[in-house]
């Protein structure tokens, strides 16, 4: 960092440097560069993109919920008072709640982002039923809760960056089926399934649940599961417990 005694001399800010390849030291700058990846590829050339499309990321990133603000965005804590509104921004977000009005949805070919509070899921399945194809779901505390009888089938959809548990199935009746589905970058758990509910997974990766989760948890429950690739999670993967039948193939 260039002229960083003048910094420290005319502002009083202290200026510390890791140790050379210590990632773990500065891990605020890891987990930045993260979030950055998931609109600037690496190795991305910065001369193709426009100074307002960069503003407009770095807008996004502001926005962003984070646990360590206590769930506020950084726009909502350090810009002046008033000038940021978390709900008015985010209205416009693809934020799909289904209620039991809303039976028999199918989504098809959708970027669904939603970045709501610490207990949101961008898609709930309530008494609803619905088919998803070839969507893209991200930046969510939770991508999908089904319950209360609800179903859902997921089929060559791509979820990622979740900071709770990517999928939660509850209550008896409800059920899960992915086909051909990508998973990665959980804050929690892949898939959690409980009481009585029922899953059926083909075909799917999962990828990095956190935490020191499993990726997949099933608990009172019943999941057939083909033919998935399961890697960079702990418990090899899957943790069946008390009352749960669970068959694994392929």
């Amino acid at each position: 960092m260039a002229r960083h005694e003048k910094l420290s001399e005319r502002t009083g800010l202290k200026v510390y440097f890791a140790h050379p390849h210590s990632p773990w030291e500065r891990g605020r700058n890891e987990n930045t560069n993260g979030l950055l990846r998931q609109h600037l590829p690496k190795g991305e050339d910065l001369n193709g993109y426009s100074q307002q499309q960069l503003d407009a990321i770095a807008a996004s990133l502001n926005a962003r919920p984070r646990k360590s603000l206590g769930w506020k965005a950084p726009s909502e804590l350090f810009l002046p008072k008033g000038a940021f509104d978390f709900n008015k921004h985010w209205s416009t977000s693809t934020e799909i709640n289904l209620a039991a009005d809303q039976s028999n949805v199918t989504l098809e070919d959708c970027d669904l982002r939603f970045r709501g509070r610490e207990e949101d899921a961008a898609l709930l399945f309530d008494t609803s039923s619905a088919n998803i194809h070839r969507c893209k779901i991200h930046d969510s505390t939770s991508i999908v809760t089904i319950k209360d009888g609800g179903t859902a089938k997921f089929v060559d959809c791509e979820v990622w960056a979740c900071s709770n548990v990517a999928f939660w199935v509850e209550d008896a009746g409800s059920s899960l089926t992915l086909k051909q589905c990508k998973v990665r970058d959980s804050g929690n758990n892949c898939v959690v399934a409980a009481e009585q509910t029922l899953l059926l997974i083909e075909d799917c990766e999962f990828q990095g649940s956190g935490k020191e989760c499993p990726a997949l948890l099933f608990v009172s429950c019943d999941a057939k599961i083909r033919r998935c690739n399961i890697h960079d999670t702990l418990e090899g993967g899957v943790v069946i417990a008390k009352g749960a039948t669970v068959e694994v193939t392929g």
